[in-house]
This record gives C-alpha cells, sequence and structure tokens, in this order.
C-alpha cells in the first residue's frame, strides 16, 4: 500500500468485494487527505469527462408509483427507481417523494456500502445480496445525489456520493472507456464542491 492509499485508504483495492468500506475510527491527515484523495481520483481522470444523463432511460413511473408497489408487496427495481428520481429531478422542484426515496437509497448505501439490484418492499432489504457489482448502478446513484446536494445543501447527500465516488474510484481499473469517462465527469462536480467548501473555511486544498 502506498503512503497516498495509507492516507486515503477508501478508494483503494475491490471495495464492492468482502473488503467494503468502513469510514469509523478514520484517522486524522489534515489537508493531506484532500491531497492524497486528489491524487488517486487523479490516476482515473485522464479522459475527457461526458454527462451521464444519457444512461438514465425515460420512465412513465414516478417516485409515488413506488409508494404504491410498497403498500401491495412488490419488488423495487432499483435501476426503474433510479431512472424515475433522475427524471423527477429534472424538474425544478425536489418533492417529498423525491426525498423519501433518496433518503431510503442513502441509508441503505451507507449500511451496506452496496447498491443492489432489486429491493423487498417490506423492509427495503436486497433481494439477492451477491447482485451488488452493476456498475450502472453506483454511476447513476452518484449523479442523482450530486443533483441532490446542488438543489438542497443537505450534507447527507454529499457524504453519500463522496462515498460512492470512492467505491467506483476502487474499481477504476474495470473501467470502460465510456465508464472513464463518466467518472471524470463526476469528480469534476465532486472538485468543484469540495474546493467551494474549502474556500468557505479558508482552507487551501
Amino acid at each position: 500500500m502506498s503512503n497516498i492509499e495509507k492516507i486515503y485508504p477508501y478508494a483503494s483495492g475491490d471495495r464492492l468485494s468482502d473488503d467494503r468500506n468502513t469510514y469509523f475510527y478514520t484517522k486524522f491527515h489534515g489537508v493531506d487527505t484532500f491531497s492524497a484523495w486528489k491524487k488517486l481520483r487523479g490516476k482515473v481522470t485522464s479522459v475527457v469527462g461526458r454527462d451521464l444523463s444519457e444512461i438514465f432511460d425515460a420512465e412513465d413511473k414516478t417516485p409515488t408509483h413506488f409508494k404504491k408497489i410498497l403498500e401491495d408487496g412488490n419488488e423495487i427495481d432499483t435501476d426503474i427507481l433510479l431512472n424515475s428520481l433522475n427524471d423527477s429531478l429534472n424538474k425544478d422542484v425536489v418533492h417529498n417523494d423525491i426525498i423519501f426515496w433518496v433518503d431510503k437509497l442513502i441509508k441503505k448505501f451507507e449500511v451496506t456500502k452496496r447498491i443492489h439490484k432489486s429491493y423487498s418492499s417490506s423492509r427495503f432489504l436486497a433481494v439477492n445480496k451477491n447482485l451488488h457489482r452493476d456498475l450502472t448502478l453506483y454511476f447513476k446513484l452518484a449523479y442523482l445525489l450530486e443533483k441532490v446536494y446542488q438543489k438542497t445543501h443537505k450534507l447527507p447527500s454529499l457524504n453519500a456520493f463522496l462515498k460512492v465516488m470512492d467505491s467506483l474510484n476502487s474499481q477504476s481499473c474495470k473501467f470502460s472507456k465510456a465508464e472513464a469517462s463518466y467518472f471524470n465527469y463526476l469528480h469534476n462536480k465532486e472538485q468543484i464542491i469540495m474546493e467551494e467548501l474549502a474556500n468557505k473555511m479558508g482552507v487551501d486544498i
């Protein structure tokens, strides 16, 4: 493990295997943390960024539709849910249905550090715990979380966004050229947010 990875270990290895991230008891390295973070992200970002909006399918279903699924006791397809949320977020108002589902996804990711193919409607548990390696779902969630943060400025969405990016960063050796360009697009967004926050706190990163 390099010194950079010792300072910022969360984006290295295979974080979608059993070696999943835990952010508890994180050692404090001050501004060196930001330097290590930028260097690890920079290993992936040589490809020109590409907007992720093209990977979303248009969906007729709305987040309200999924509340009915909860009542009916059916499974929730994560890809359809993410497509639906993206469609809703393209509108100006972040209404309660969006917050309801984004909060569910954030809480589930924070606990498991996984995005599963589908979830049970009763307790929002993964239907198959082994189906969690579809990178498209991680790209879509990261894209949505950045959008939600820009619209609400609520820290849980930013915190989850950074952690999903760590998970993606750990898979960078497997990226296709398109996935590398998506990652670069998201990292540009990520870096702007972090620089804005650092400037507010008077910290040079």
